[in-house]
């Protein structure tokens, strides 16, 4: 029986492992035929058998896959039938190694960006339960202008003599036509009630009212914007006058301005108060300007609601908040809360008509139908 030297296994087995990784690779078919078969015990250690006479030594050889600890080596012993060898007994080492790893793959994390979306806050409504938000000249608004339709050339409404009085202005007759959303809606007819509110559409005798309520409300009027709802007087013991005109010009959209101008409230003839509404053309927001007013009385409500009077923004009722009742030069914008912020679109256009040289305004007459209703 011929013995083997361990350390010559060891080298041996060494080389066959680095064979065979290199046969695997590709880098020589020829080496990987001539070696025969590798055997496989487990998947984190190659195996070298080497066959001597009569004692078939099997030795594993670890290996490192990145993470893994390997196992420690171990060596089995086979012992084989005996047989009377004839010549010069032939040493055989046949190795065959198959390995296969399969690495974990953790993804590569995905970045992640925090978007940051600003919102303009407007003032905190009094009392809200709709869709509109405002902000004025008091808490944040720019400085507003107060177009004065008479001296743009615009006549008042011929009213006849009473005081329950409203008139629908018919923007759907001109040409082209003016209409504008609220609340979700649009509309193309604006009726103006001479106790200083308007209603979105046409109205009947019902919506005429002179006690002034609570913001929202569902009993009439509703569709409601109320710059300042009070018992206004129009009649001849009264001076006061209603004015409705579209201003344009280079520049300048489709502007609906509607102006109450020199109106005194009814239990007041010395009274004087002065205000308007401008709407642009196809857009939500709606803009309240205030003239010169001498009016001290507390009774009036001011604010927006909508059609079935469920919603609504009241801005001032009755003396509360204290200081929020209208005074000259108060600007109030609303706008629908459709819309991500605050625009001053409407402010920047009555600054432009302001300026605009004589001539350069385009005026438009309204057409409309008068509604009459005798008080109570």
């Amino acid at each position: 029986m011929t013995k083997w030297n361990y350390s010559r296994i060891g080298l041996l087995a060494l080389m066959g492992a680095v064979i065979s990784i290199l046969s695997v690779l590709g880098r020589d078919q020829g080496l990987q035929q001539s070696l025969g078969k590798w055997q496989a015990r487990q998947q984190d250690s190659l195996a070298v058998i080497v066959h001597a006479e009569t004692m078939t030594q099997t030795i594993y050889i670890p290996f490192v896959v990145k993470g893994m600890i390997p196992p420690s080596p171990t060596s089995t012993s086979t012992p084989l039938a005996t047989s009377t060898p004839s010549g010069t007994p032939t040493r055989t080492a046949t190795a065959i190694a198959t390995a296969t790893m399969t690495p974990s793959r953790t993804p590569s994390a995905t970045p992640t960006t925090s978007t940051a979306t600003v919102t303009a806050t407007p003032t905190a409504t009094p009392s809200s339960s709709g869709k509109y938000t405002f902000i004025d000249t008091n808490h944040g608004l720019t400085q507003t202008n107060y177009i004065d339709l008479e001296a743009q050339g615009v006549s008042p409404f011929a009213l006849p003599q009473g005081d329950e009085i409203a008139v629908t202005l018919r923007l759907d007759l001109l040409t082209p036509s003016f209409s504008f959303p609220f609340y979700g809606a649009n509309y193309s007819r604006l009726s103006v009630i001479s106790n200083g509110y308007m209603v979105a559409g046409s109205i009947s005798n019902q919506d005429i009212q002179h006690v002034n309520e609570m913001i929202p409300t569902s009993t009439l009027p509703n569709n409601l914007i109320a710059p300042y709802w009070t018992d206004l007087d129009l009649s001849p013991t009264g001076s006061g006058e209603v004015y409705a005109g579209i201003l344009s010009g280079q520049g300048i959209s489709r502007t609906l301005i509607v102006q109450f101008k020199n109106i005194a409230r009814f239990e007041d003839p010395s009274t004087t108060i002065n205000f308007e509404l401008v709407i642009g053309e196809n857009q939500s927001n709606i803009l309240m300007v205030y003239g010169p007013i001498t009016d001290t009385v507390n009774t009036l409500s001011v604010g927006l609601e909508n059609y079935f009077g469920t919603e609504g923004t009241q801005y001032y009722y009755n003396g509360s908040p204290a200081d929020y009742r209208p005074t000259a030069g108060l600007g109030i914008l609303w706008q629908y809360q459709a819309g991500t912020q605050l625009e001053t679109d409407l402010t920047r256009r009555l600054q432009a008509l302001q300026m605009a040289p004589a001539g350069f305004v385009k005026v438009e007459r309204v057409p409309f139908e008068l509604v009459k209703r005798q008080k109570p």
